[in-house]
């Protein structure tokens, strides 16, 4: 409904200015055919041309996002423009309404005076007369042209007959039935613009122009056909879509009927016209928004040189080569960019000679590039890893222990020192580390009962083993008072302080799942886009459900149990868009029988439900370290 109100107006709007132009420039002129054929052209860009819009660019600052706006300012102010949106639908829909009434009316008159005439003509005398049939009936008040049916009063004397004949037949050899189709149309749909009306006067009065111009041509005595206009001078219009012999009979017309030559060059005030285009055109013109960055604008507006802003396209796929939708494509310390859709494609425009591109995509590793202005850059991105719970088999028990180590001789012993930077212990000593095992000892009383477990200066309830040894940077032994003194009650079985290494992402025996990698890579990562994603789960409740169905399927090989083979084996898989685990590999070979073993009951898993990326199913690379030990 605004929609078509809004045409109304631009339809409206252009039949004002060729009217205004008609009335100001041409009206008096004599090249009658020319006036016909602009006045046509003025209809039909009155429908056409408010179906064209042109378009301009325009450039604005992108909204900040640097205030705030309360929910509730938003309701406040949803809740006014609704209410005025429905205030003025309103008001839209009585006009309509309204409008709608105006042309069933008129339409309805009109067709009425139709009927009337095809009853006049059925039932009348009609004869043959050159281009035209006439009828003579008895009761029109004048004389009248309808399509090609000419009018004519049988009462009317023989030589104003002639005159009158050979005017309508002008009317009707030029086919001006034809315009007063168009102008009667025009009217039933514009019928509340008073300029229609206005059109429709100018139209009929230059038909009357053009006929005389030829009738007076035809005729043998001007001076009769002068006064067959005057006697037809109070006779009144009988149909809209008729052209009435004395239709506009003033002095305006006998002075049109003057012989006068004018200048060719008078033709050019059609010319005139040529503004009103622009300014309508120009009035409605649609504006389309580019939103540009303060700083932009700022650097635009900056005297100083600035360097050179290009375009940059590319594609990001995965190893293989297939696309990743979702991909973000960041400017490195902004936060503009944009994401690959879904056949992996980007595109970066207003980029500067030193900016950096920073690619991220969930469940693969980050990279920082270059940007290429020259040709379209190829990113492949590299799958990283998601570590799961570590998971310690159920073993046979081990055979007994080896006596600890001697304590040092100062009474108090050292904490065996990992990397060189590791925090020392007062306490306890720690033996050299084998390779992917802890091991805690006292050095007095033999194995600790259940030490509290500090990470990083935060209390996990977790094991030790859980931890890998490479995550590890220092290692600290506490017991007696001194843990007592520093952890309370909680520390009464002695407390294993454990640093980790600054940028290694530990992973505990909480069954969440998480992202191992490097704190360096998610730290260029920080300022960039994120995108959440629905992680892998194991059916029937996750880690703790995976723990157990491990437990219950995997098979401690004979050989490695007499060969009194322990450690702990990361079986690196995939879990695909479908769910089932698929590419199960060790991750860095161990032991044949132990790596054999962890692949077989890895593969043998039931299917997953799958991980999500904008709620579509991608899929996920994992590992899962397997402990075996001998207790």
């Amino acid at each position: 409904m605004e929609a078509f109100a809004f045409y109304l107006l631009k339809s409206v709007v252009w039949l004002a200015g060729f009217t205004v132009v008609y009335l100001v420039f041409l009206r008096n002129e004599r090249f009658f055919m020319l006036k016909r054929a602009y006045l046509l052209t003025g209809i039909i860009a009155s429908f056409v041309l408010p179906l064209i819009t042109l378009h301009y660019r325009a450039e604005i600052p992108a909204p900040s996002t640097a205030g705030s706006i309360t929910i509730a300012g938003l309701l406040t102010a949803e809740s006014a423009a609704m209410g005025l949106l429905s205030g003025i639908r309103g008001i839209l829909f009585f006009l309509l309404i309204l409008y709608l009434s105006g042309i069933i009316f008129l339409g309805y008159r009109l067709i009425l005076h139709i009927i009337s005439l095809r009853k006049v003509i059925s039932s009348a005398d009609i004869k043959n007369s050159q281009d035209a049939k006439l009828v003579k009936v008895t009761g029109i008040p004048t004389s009248f042209s309808f399509f090609n049916y000419v009018f004519i009063n049988p009462l009317t004397d023989k030589d104003e007959e002639k005159e009158i004949l050979n005017h309508e037949l002008i009317h009707v050899r030029q086919k001006h039935w034809l315009d007063l189709l168009f102008v009667e149309f025009l009217c039933l749909v514009q019928w509340v613009n008073p300029f229609a009306w206005i059109y429709n006067r100018m139209i009929r009065q230059n038909h009357e122009y053009l006929a005389d111009e030829e009738a007076l041509k035809r005729t043998s005595n001007p001076g009769n056909y002068k006064a067959a206009l005057i006697n037809q001078l109070f006779s009144s219009k009988v149909i809209s879509l008729s052209n009435s012999f004395n239709y506009s009979l003033n002095q305006t017309r006998f002075n049109m009927m003057k012989k006068i030559i004018a200048s060719p060059y008078r033709k050019l005030k059609v010319l005139f016209i040529l503004p009103v285009f622009v300014i309508v055109f120009y009035a409605f013109a649609k504006p389309d928004y580019n939103y540009t960055s303060v700083e932009k604008i700022a650097e635009v507006n900056d005297p100083a040189p600035v360097a050179v802003s290009q375009e940059v396209k590319g594609i990001v796929v995965q190893k293989g080569g297939d696309p990743l939708q979702g991909a973000a494509i960041v400017i490195k310390g902004t936060t503009v960019g944009t994401i690959t859709d879904k056949k992996g494609l980007f595109k970066l425009v207003n980029i500067s000679d030193d900016a950096l591109l920073v690619v991220s995509y969930v469940g693969f590793k980050s990279k920082v590039l270059k940007p290429d202005f020259d040709s379209e850059m190829r990113i492949v991105m590299v799958q990283d890893t998601l570590k799961v719970a570590n998971y310690e088999g159920s073993i046979p028990p081990p055979p007994p222990p080896p006596p600890p180590p001697p304590p040092p001789s100062s009474g108090e012993s050292a904490g065996t020192e990992l990397p060189s930077s590791a925090h020392q212990s007062s306490d306890a000593a720690i033996p050299p580390l084998k390779q992917n095992s802890i091991s805690i000892r006292s050095s007095s009383s033999g194995p600790m009962g259940n030490p509290l477990i500090v990470v990083d200066g935060v209390i996990k309830d977790i094991s030790i083993n859980s931890i890998s040894p490479e995550a590890i940077q220092s290692i600290s032994v506490l017991k007696g008072e001194s843990a007592t003194k520093r952890y309370g009650v909680e520390g009464k079985d002695g407390v294993i302080e454990i640093t980790t290494k600054a940028g290694f992402v530990t992973i505990s025996d909480d069954p969440e799942v998480r992202v191992t990698g490097y704190a360096s890579e998610q730290k260029e990562e920080a300022g960039t886009m994120t995108v959440v994603e629905e992680m892998p789960v194991f059916p029937g409740g996750g880690a703790d459900a995976m723990r157990s169905w491990l437990a219950h399927n995997m098979k401690y090989p004979d050989e490695a149990v007499k060969g009194k083979i322990t450690g702990v084996v990361n079986v690196v898989f995939v879990v695909g868009k479908d769910g089932k685990v698929k590419n199960v590999e060790v991750s860095k070979p161990f032991h044949p029988f132990l790596d054999a073993e962890a692949v077989r009951v890895v593969r043998s898993m039931p299917d997953w439900k799958p991980g999500s990326q904008s709620g579509k199913p991608v899929d996920v690379r994992m590992v899962v370290p397997i402990t075996f030990s001998l207790k």
